[in-house]
């Protein structure tokens, strides 16, 4: 297993006992993590959020938030 292998198992394990813990923010922590370590490069981190389908699945859980 090489060193980048094992910091994707142990930022994966972290992010699902956060999952199980009920601390969601700590996605992005985990998104950063990823960074940190070279697994993800920058320049591509971020590049999901400016998708159409994410603006409009964070719109609807907004609209959710707000109707509850």
């Amino acid at each position: 297993m090489t060193q980048a292998q094992a910091f994707a198992f142990a930022i994966l394990i972290g992010l699902m006992v956060a999952f199980i813990w009920g601390r969601l923010r700590y996605a992005v922590l985990a998104l950063l993590a990823a960074i940190f370590t070279g697994i993800v490069p920058h320049k591509a981190a971020f590049s999901g959020f400016g998708d159409d389908i994410v603006v409009i699945v964070a719109s609807a859980f907004v609209l959710s938030a707000a109707v509850s």
